[in-house]
């Protein structure tokens, strides 16, 4: 604060193939279609041909994921046939009212046609593989386009009555996702590990993400496509994204971007991790920062950068606040959020306490056009010895002082965490004293010399 800066120093589903098998061995399609040139059994469901699961990693050629909840099948002698000919996936009837007029304008003037034919070539060497994935019977086997909230990008995959619920995408193969099958120069062939089709599950039940171990939370969820990728999403929200390094469904990181930044002007508040508002969104803060926190402990755990000795804290309690005494001032993360329209910026720094922990320590700046706001170095971090004010209420002194309505919305009135602050800077604080220091509130009063 300006008056005050004049004072002196004081952190995909598996293919469900005992599903199959069940569906198979009471299937009234266990004898029927003929897809190939080629004599096909549906064997080993183990084998290479498997359908990639989005939950297990794309094992390389002639290997198996210990990990891989498949379970071996054994089909009857009746699934063997003679294959004469291959099925071609379709376009859907546009008649049934999937798609609205927006989005069939779109399938059908040929936006997604890339895609389509890749699974088209996918299919035929699937199909055509003596250890071919599908049912022999799969006959009508079409696109599926899942429109992402804009109406105008989709992902597209493969299903097929023969398969209710499910749906099959293009493999991920070394964390791509693979548009063109291998040559197979008419030749005999089977399908290698990793080069089957991603199984989507439309919806995933409870005992599937059980047995996928996945998060609960995903339990209910469907499938999505979002920023290009496929997503699981539940109430309107994506909360997993298909991971195209593992090939598996990973929760959604609460925080997008990268947090571990410096900013030292307004400019660069363009790059900096927003999170939700911890005035109008409380809840939704508080779990946000939860990740913020947990991200910055695990950064914490190898830093070797400066701290600031929490010795060098002192208090004054008249004026409600700290003043830190420091030559340095290693800033570890940031964030920003957005309350009336105005980019809030938060500063988190590296303190160590008498019992060598390092804690996080996030100070709030107020809005620039606020009289609190100490305008000599705006956003700038100090690079000699500085003292800062740090404020841990907006009591009624200060009110009677300043007029800033964001300070009386952001800060209490009254800091119920003096004693837990006072332990840790003092070097006797519990864990539960560290997490209540981790979260508490200050704001930037300003840095002086």
């Amino acid at each position: 604060m300006k008056e005050r800066m004049t004072e002196q120093g004081k952190n995909l589903e598996t293919f469900g193939i005992d599903k199959f098998a069940d569906r198979v061995s009471h299937s009234r399609f266990i004898k029927g279609l003929l897809l190939g040139t080629a004599v096909v059994a549906v064997t080993d469901f183990l084998n290479a041909c498997t359908p990639q699961p989005a939950e297990t990693a794309p094992m390389p050629s002639g290997t198996a994921s210990a990990e891989s909840p498949y379970v071996k099948y054994t089909p009857t002698t009746e699934a063997t046939q003679v294959v004469t000919s291959v099925a071609t996936p379709t376009r859907p009837d546009m008649a049934g009212g999937a798609y609205s007029a927006e989005e069939q304008s779109l399938i059908e003037k040929g936006t997604f046609k890339d895609t389509e034919d890749a699974l088209k070539s996918w299919f035929k060497y699937w199909a055509g593989a003596a250890n071919n994935p599908f049912h022999p019977e799969t006959t009508d086997i079409h696109f599926k386009y899942v429109f992402d909230s804009s109406g105008k990008s989709a992902g597209v995959c493969m299903e097929s009555s023969a398969y209710s619920g499910l749906c099959f995408a293009l493999p991920i193969i070394n964390g791509e996702v693979a548009k063109v099958p291998p040559t197979t120069s008419g030749k005999e062939y089977t399908i290698p590990v990793g080069y089957g089709p991603l199984q989507l599950s439309d919806q995933l039940s409870a005992s599937q993400v059980s047995a996928l171990k996945l998060d609960e939370s995903l339990t209910g969820s469907i499938l999505g496509y979002q920023d290009g990728g496929w997503v699981r999403i539940k109430n309107g929200e994506a909360v997993a994204t298909l991971d195209l390094v593992s090939a598996q469904w990973k929760e959604k990181s609460l925080i997008e971007g990268n947090i571990f930044q410096d900013p030292q002007t307004e400019a660069d508040f363009a790059t900096v991790v927003e999170s939700p508002s911890p005035i109008d969104k409380p809840s939704d803060f508080a779990k946000w920062q939860d990740e913020y926190l947990r991200q910055i402990d695990e950064k914490l755990k190898t830093y070797t950068g400066p701290s600031i000795d929490s010795k060098k804290i002192m208090i004054s309690f008249e004026n409600s606040r700290y003043l830190i005494d420091s030559d340095i001032w290693p800033v570890i993360s940031s964030y920003k959020f957005i309350w009336n329209g105005k980019e809030i910026l938060t500063k988190t720094y590296v303190v160590k306490d008498g019992q060598n922990n390092l804690i996080p320590i996030s100070v709030t700046y107020t809005t620039s056009d606020s009289p609190a706001f100490y305008t000599d170095m705006g956003y700038k971090t100090p690079t000699g010895k500085a003292f800062l004010y740090l404020y841990y209420a907006w009591t009624d002194s200060l009110k009677s002082r300043y007029t800033d309505i964001f300070l009386e919305k952001f800060m209490p009135v009254k800091n119920d965490n003096l004693d837990a602050q006072s332990r840790v800077w003092s070097g006797t604080g519990t864990s539960s004293d560290l997490d209540i220091v981790k979260s508490s509130r200050f704001f930037c009063g300003g840095f002086g010399n």
